[in-house]
């Protein structure tokens, strides 16, 4: 009983006469992770008397780092990565000497960041839209600059965003950045991301001649069309087997095809006054030579029983002698193989219609080539006759 009464005793004492606590360091501002050129001060308190009664000093892993000082408080700048260590004040009682120090308090520093920029979709359609996020690796105390630019336009900052998010919709190229200290000191600026707007319209590709089958050396005309963007003006892309081929403000492209040509082109669409406005990849158009070519002369839709028709076949390879010839029909040998292309049958008859293809046989080496199959409509004129 006495202990605890000499122990309240003793505690009453303290309160009454006003005990002073230890010193403290605190460090300002106070964030987990400071980088280098940005500025720190050591503030250190000792909790008794005024702050005239001491002389203060910083040390640093125990040594002294900072010298005897007449105010509490210490600003270091710029700071280094070697910087990085436990630090502790200690104040120095004018009056008698007696000394006082803080407990010891960590700062870490490193390099300067680098801002990272994310996005969604990077591709929106329009009247869409999407949030940008720029990342710091070290919590605390920033905002954020945000800055477009187009192909035509210089780059810019976004004057009212400051926010770790903010949301775009318009295409451009984004790039952003961090600051913190009073907008002192900045991160290294992210690397840039590109927002497109996509547009619905369908984009289709026409050629001419548009024949199913092309002969080696001859040409085509691809043109390019936007469904429902006659009023805007655009610039059209090629490409050739997902290859870039030509860019420009002509909606024309001419190829010439030959023996080993087996391409297919597609086209896609950007505005003249927005760069990162474009349609959707057009389909695929094929620009390639045939193997072997069947044609019917005359060149008629529909025949009638008792005329004559001319099967000639057309081996887009070597000599029209380097091959022997024949015609099927449904799949099957109809006209038996021959040493000329062109094979005249008369009279045809109406269980003459069916599907027609022609082979060609290399007399050197066996190799055989077939071309796509072709209609051929035979009709009875006397079922027309009333």
């Amino acid at each position: 009983m006495t202990n605890v009464l000499g122990f309240i005793l003793v505690m009453n004492a303290l309160l009454c006469c006003g005990h002073a606590e230890g010193a403290i360091l605190t460090i300002d501002p106070n964030w987990s992770t400071f980088h280098s050129e940005e500025r720190v001060t050591f503030i250190c308190d000792m909790n008794e008397g005024k702050d005239t009664d001491w002389e203060y000093e910083i040390k640093k892993n125990g040594e002294q780092f900072l010298r005897s000082n007449p105010h509490k408080s210490f600003t270091l700048q710029p700071i280094q990565i070697d910087h990085s260590d436990e630090y502790q004040c200690c104040g120095l009682r004018k009056s008698s000497g007696d000394t006082k120090c803080s407990d010891t308090v960590s700062l870490t520093v490193t390099a300067q960041p680098k801002a990272t920029l994310t996005a969604g979709p990077t591709t929106i359609p329009v009247g869409g839209s999407v949030t940008l996020s720029c990342y710091l690796p070290s919590a605390g105390g920033w905002k954020y600059k945000w800055f477009r630019k187009t192909k035509n336009t210089p780059e810019v900052q976004l004057t009212d965003e400051e926010n770790r998010d903010i949301n775009v919709a318009q295409g451009g190229i984004y790039r952003c950045l961090g600051m913190r200290g009073n907008e002192n000191y900045q991160s290294l600026v992210s690397d840039e991301v590109n927002i497109t707007i996509s547009f619905s319209n369908e984009v289709v590709v026409t050629r001419q001649p548009n024949w199913p089958q092309m002969f080696s050396g001859e040409s085509i005309t691809l043109t390019c069309e936007v469904q429902g963007g006659e009023t805007i003006e655009w610039t059209y892309e090629w490409r050739r087997d997902g290859k870039p081929v030509k860019v420009g403000n002509n909606k024309h492209l001419t190829v010439s095809v030959n023996e080993s040509s087996s391409e297919e082109y597609m086209c896609q669409c950007r505005r003249r006054d927005d760069w990162f406005s474009e349609t959707k990849w057009s389909e695929k158009i094929p620009a390639s030579v045939s193997d072997a070519v069947l044609t019917i002369d005359p060149n008629w839709s529909t025949f009638h029983s008792g005329d004559r028709v001319t099967f000639i076949c057309d081996i887009n390879e070597g000599k029209d002698t380097d091959w022997e010839y024949e015609i099927k029909k449904n799949g099957e040998q109809f006209l038996r193989s021959n040493p000329y292309k062109s094979f005249t049958f008369l009279p045809i008859q109406i269980d003459h219609s069916g599907e027609y293809q022609c082979c060609g046989l290399r007399k050197s080496s066996g190799d055989t080539k077939c071309s796509d199959t072709v209609s051929l409509t035979v009709t009875d004129p006397s079922e027309g006759e009333n």
